[in-house]
Order: C-alpha cells, then sequence, then structure tokens
C-alpha cells in the first residue's frame, strides 16, 4: 500500500488483524517513544502475531516520526543479536558455524538460548548452508513442523497428505475417506492447492492416521511447512482441448523433485497449460504458463495479505530446461533470502535482473545451484511421518506414581526421568485438574505451568521453549515460566507449580496442584 494510501487511512482503522490494533493506537504509540518495531510490537502487540501488517505498521512508523525516520536503527534479526538476517547467513558461511549455540556464542548473542523469532531462522540457515553436516534441531522448529501437522485453535491438528500435481486415484481417496471415519475427523476439506485436508485430529491420533496413510501409499503433504506445499495443475493438453502442453506432468516432476526441501518460507508452485491459466500460476511463488512454443516461467506472484502477479523470468521451449531454472530459483532463494521472506519480497531486494544472471544467463552457475539442491534433497526428500514418535508421542506423561523414597512426605508424583524431556522442549502431564506442561530448559532448569494460554487457549506445551521463557504457538504470547506471566504488552497469567529433580526423576508437587484447584 502506497503511503499515501496508508496516510489517508482513517485512525479507527484496523492495522492488526490478529491482535485489533487500530492505526491510531500505533500511530499514539510511536509518537510516545515506540520508535523501533520491536518496542511498537511490545507496547500494543501490532506485528507481534504472523506478521503480515509488518510493513504497513512500518509505513506507519515513518508517517508519525517524519525526518526521525531515516535515523532509525537498521533491523536486525531480533532482540537477541545486533546482526541482520543477511550477516548473520554470511557469517555461518564465512566463520563455518555448525550449530546453533557457535552462532549465539561466536556472534555475541545477548540472550541465552536465544528467542522464538531467531531460533527457528538460525536453523534453516543452518539446514541450507551444511545439509551434510548440521543435525536438524526440533525444538527450534515451530509447532507444526514439529508435529508434521497443522496446529487448529481448539489444539487439535489438520493432515494433509500429498497428491502429486494434485492428482489421486480411488484407492487414495478411499485410504482418506478410511482414516476420516477412524479418527471421528469432523471436517474433510478441498483446499485451495488441490489437497485434502482432515481437520480436527487429535495429536495423539496422528502417528496412527499417519501410519495408515502411509500403508496406502501417502507421503505428508507438508501443508504446515516453510517449504514446499503444493504444484497446482491444470489438465493440459491430455484432456483439454485448449491445452497447449502437458502441465499435469510437468507438475508432477516438478512436486517428485522439489519436495521436503525446506526454503525460507512456505513455496507455491503452478503450472497452466495455457494463457487461459487454470491453475493460477501467475499469482505463485513461481509459475508456469505453457503456451504452443514451450513454457513461460514467471516469479514472485502472491495471493494473500498481498496480491501481485509474477514477473515473467524467462521462456524456454525445453521441458527439462523448464525444471532445471525452477530448480536454480528455488535453491537461489534458499541460499539468499531471510528467514519468512517470500520470493516477492526477497525478490524486490535483489531485483529480477540479478536473479534472471544467476538462473537463465549464466548456464555454468544454473547447473551449480541445482546439484546444490540436489545434495540438499538427498537428505531432505524424505517422509517425515514413518519417523515420528508412537502413539502418545515421547512428549507424553504416563500415569504418575507416588515417590516412596524421602520426597518431601510424598507430596511428589514422579513424571519420568529427566531425559524423556529433550532439551528447550516439553513434555505433558494429564491430571483429573486439567493439563500441566513440564518445560526443560537448554540448562536443565524445569518449570511446571498450566497448559493453556489466558488469550485463546493455545497448548503452551507445543510452544518453543528460550532461556527461561515459553512463547505460545498460536499467537505468539510470552511467558515468563518463574512467574507465569506474560511479557509485553499482553496481560495475563498462567499458573505455575512446583518441580523438582531428585536421583534424575522429574517429581511434580500434586498437593499444591490440588489444593489450587480446590481453592
Amino acid at each position: 500500500m502506497p503511503l499515501a494510501a496508508v496516510a489517508a487511512l482513517p485512525g479507527t482503522a484496523e492495522i492488526c488483524g490478529c491482535n485489533g490494533v487500530c492505526k491510531g493506537a500505533i500511530m499514539q504509540a510511536v509518537a510516545g517513544g515506540a520508535t523501533t518495531l520491536d518496542l511498537v510490537r511490545a507496547t500494543t502487540t501490532a506485528s507481534a502475531s504472523c506478521g503480515t501488517c509488518t510493513g504497513l505498521v512500518e509505513k506507519l512508523m515513518a508517517l508519525t516520526l517524519g525526518a526521525d525516520a531515516a535515523a532509525a536503527a537498521p533491523r536486525t534479526m531480533c532482540k537477541c543479536t545486533d546482526h541482520s538476517h543477511e550477516d548473520v547467513r554470511r557469517l555461518i558461511r564465512s566463520l563455518s558455524l555448525k550449530s546453533i549455540p557457535a552462532v549465539m556464542q561466536e556472534l555475541g548473542w545477548t540472550t541465552v538460548g536465544g528467542c522464538a523469532s531467531c531460533r527457528p531462522a538460525l536453523n534453516y540457515y543452518l539446514l541450507c548452508e551444511w545439509p551434510l553436516e548440521y543435525s536438524d534441531d526440533r525444538q527450534s522448529r515451530f509447532v507444526n513442523e514439529r508435529n508434521h501437522a497443522n496446529i487448529q485453535k481448539d489444539g487439535t491438528y489438520s493432515v494433509v497428505p500429498r497428491m502429486w500435481g494434485g492428482v489421486t486415484t480411488p484407492a487414495e481417496l478411499r485410504a482418506i475417506a478410511d482414516a476420516a471415519d477412524k479418527y471421528n475427523v469432523p471436517m474433510v476439506k478441498v483446499t485451495g492447492g488441490q489437497r485434502i485436508d482432515l481437520l480436527g485430529v487429535r495429536k495423539e491420533d496422528l502417528p496412527d492416521m499417519w501410519a495408515d496413510l502411509n500403508a496406502a501409499g501417502m507421503v505428508s503433504g507438508a501443508a504446515y511447512s516453510k517449504g514446499l506445499r503444493t504444484v497446482k495443475t491444470c489438465v493440459g493438453k491430455e484432456f483439454c482441448r485448449v491445452g497447449t502442453q502437458d502441465s499435469t506432468g510437468l507438475g508432477i516432476k516438478l512436486e517428485k523433485r522439489m519436495w521436503g526441501s525446506w526454503t525460507p518460507h512456505k513455496l507455491k508452485l503452478g503450472v497452466s497449460g495455457c494463457p487461459r491459466n487454470c491453475a493460477e500460476a501467475t499469482c505463485k511463488d513461481i509459475g508456469v504458463v505453457c503456451v504452443d512454443s514451450g513454457y513461460n516461467i514467471s516469479i514472485g506472484g502472491a495471493a494473500g495479505m498481498e496480491v501481485k502477479e509474477t514477473e515473467h523470468l524467462t521462456s524456454t521451449s525445453s521441458e527439462d530446461e523448464a525444471i532445471e531454472i525452477i530448480l536454480a530459483v528455488t535453491q537461489l532463494y534458499r541460499e539468499n533470502a531471510g528467514y519468512l521472506e517470500r520470493i516477492w519480497k526477497w525478490m524486490g531486494k535483489v531485483g529480477l535482473d540479478w536473479i534472471r544472471a544467476q538462473v537463465v544467463d549464466d548456464l555454468p552457475q544454473r547447473k551449480a545451484l541445482v546439484a546444490r539442491f540436489e545434495i540438499s534433497q538427498s537428505v531432505f526428500r524424505t517422509d517425515p511421518w514413518p519417523r515420528c514418535p508412537p502413539r502418545g508421542g515421547a512428549e507424553m506423561a504416563p500415569p504418575g506414581r507416588s515417590c516412596t523414597g524421602g520426597c518431601r512426605m510424598n507430596r511428589f508424583v514422579d513424571i519420568g526421568a529427566l531425559e524423556d524431556i529433550p532439551a528447550q522442549g516439553a513434555r505433558l502431564v494429564r491430571t483429573a485438574q486439567g493439563c500441566i506442561a513440564v518445560f526443560r530448559t537448554g540448562d536443565d532448569r524445569l518449570f511446571a505451568l498450566d497448559d493453556r494460554c489466558p488469550h485463546k487457549g493455545g497448548p503452551l506445551s507445543e510452544g518453543i521453549v528460550h532461556g527461561d521463557r515459553v512463547t505460545c504457538p498460536l499467537h505468539n504470547w510470552v511467558f515468563d515460566m518463574n512467574s507465569g506471566q506474560a511479557q509485553g504488552a499482553d496481560s495475563g497469567a498462567v499458573r505455575t507449580y512446583p518441580v523438582a529433580v531428585e536421583n534424575g526423576r522429574i517429581l511434580l508437587d500434586v498437593a499444591d496442584l490440588m489444593r489450587r484447584n480446590a481453592a
């Protein structure tokens, strides 16, 4: 939105839809001293959830600050560091940093353990730079990527099996229907990406559902990932009377080459069999429109909060060359964009001409990009579902037992071994009074909190742990695990419970739990 259009908005115009923050509240906060994006987030919560309103918030800051806006400090990766995303990527490469702790130590992180913003970004940068050497840090992933499904507002999940190029079979449809019946799925929905979504799946049912879908030959659709989502296709020349090329076949080939790849943000492709563009290829991150003479490739589309048409990258008469160019563009994006930066935003920084020079004009460079993409795919083009924990999962505590040793008058219940909880992870304990999340920090401290965020009931046990804080997976509220208090501009608190470790066993104070719930 142009600056003039932002200036013309009334003060009551909603800027942050997630948290209901209007233009006037943001400008008042900036005028009152919130002169950085972090301060605006802390003061108003605007841009603190999904982040899609960040551009509008920054324009409002510029309007309010006027000439002073030019003196604002450059944007850093997060509050834990003075480095930008670009600086961190460059230093990871030049200093051969190959773990998150190494990055934080060498680059002078100011917050022990980082935060929910920098940890996922660092995990991605290390995965991309050192695919054969770096071990993925599961605890630095958002809840959806940890559980291989999309968390919903009520704490259930949605599961999307992959359908290559949007094509399925009667056998696959029967398997999906059987899974929906078996696990009492409340809604089965066709998505905009030509897939079928099973909504409302309980977390404890996920492994069994995945096993059933795997048995039918289906793999994860990765609809939860910062990675390849879908390749949308039309039927092309095989069936359509106006189709010029085999768009369905090309889409399937692309998806089978690219699935499993992690990217800075979600990546969507479309392949249309003719300029009528039934697969909507011109509003995808990467799009192909087939014509009689071959394939027109364009990039940088969007159809969300921002609506953008792709820009023409190149044309080719060869399907193999089209695939090669698309893989090279994807790798160039993987290696250079900032985490959570869509292709169109990245393209706006580096320029379409620079991208074209790398993947169209420079053939050796294109080949090298494709080779690096394939090296990464040799590690990550694997189905995550078979590797998931068994039913109940490693994060679900078994029924507790009273401690029979000298455990302070048997107030405590043994809920498992310390090693059962991964560092910077959590274990969910179900009790008659409700669910408790027991967290383990990177330095082996333990905290126990009610599992429900007071904002919208988000499951805190699925959040990212950073230092002695946890970030709710639904709307990014941050809680101090010592006090249970929400941080920043958010208000509210969750109950905390005494928890201890004796002889390597985790002991939860159930006497305190029952006393509080009886009060």
